[in-house]
């Protein structure tokens, strides 16, 4: 059974597990995987905790972790990115495998060999570094936001955490019409409200990676490939 710790945020879990049914190849009810979704909005900000503000979120993290292990779950996706700053930690507590959302990203790039991949994402996030990282190691040249996108960023998350979609996606239409100049055609969405803003923005030529696609598609690949699908009895790894 997949575990899902979500609700960081809120439209963000939901859009993550819409990518999980439609990633699914499924042609009825039973045909999709089992999930548990432990839903923890007030989980604190993972971001600012990062950049040397506000509470400490490791504290829940780790009891959702732990939540998700008491119901016997077999692999665990953490629909956050910035949540991705205590990968390390959270993998130390869980004999299961905690797929890692940057991973599931890179290998899924597609781009001539050395190409350059715009990174977008909260400050948090970059200030990490653990996209970063694999990019790096996938060989690929990185181009961060300038500070005025990165502002555009913070502002298209919070648009997004606040019902407000229509003005998000205008935000980041804005965004993807500038990624051009810092030499990329491609760029990841880094954040998980990020992809929901960019429904409906057109930008060619342009190819960006939706960070809640492929951590699905990463989660239907190891359920599949463990016969998750159609088990009858007891669901457990």
């Amino acid at each position: 059974m997949i575990g899902v710790l979500g609700g960081l945020g809120s439209a963000a879990t939901v859009d993550f597990l819409a990518n999980v049914v439609e990633c699914t190849p499924a042609t009825c009810d039973q045909d999709h995987l089992p999930m548990t979704v432990l839903f923890v909005p007030q989980t604190p900000d993972r971001s600012a905790h990062v950049m040397h503000a506000g509470q400490d979120p490791w504290p829940m993290l780790r009891w959702g972790i732990q939540s998700l292990l008491a119901q016997h779950v077999g692999v665990i996706a953490v629909a956050c990115n910035n949540a991705h700053h205590w990968h390390a930690a959270m993998s130390q507590l869980s004999p299961v495998p905690i797929l890692h959302i940057a991973q599931a990203c890179v290998k899924r790039i597609v781009a001539e060999p050395g190409a350059r991949v715009a990174l977008f994402g909260t400050r948090g996030t970059l200030q990490s570094g653990f996209y970063q990282a694999h990019l790096t190691q996938a060989h690929w040249r990185i181009a961060l936001p300038t500070p005025s996108m990165q502002t555009d960023i913070d502002a298209c998350i919070t648009q997004v955490k606040a019902g407000q979609i229509e003005h998000a996606r205008q935000t980041m239409q804005g965004l993807l019409d500038r990624v051009p100049a810092l030499g990329a055609n491609v760029v990841i969405l880094g954040c998980t409200e990020l992809p929901i803003a960019a429904r409906g923005c057109h930008a060619p030529g342009l190819t960006w990676v939706d960070s809640n696609r492929c951590l699905a598609q990463e989660v239907v690949s190891h359920a599949l490939a463990h016969g998750w699908s159609r088990r009858p009895g007891p669901l457990r790894p």
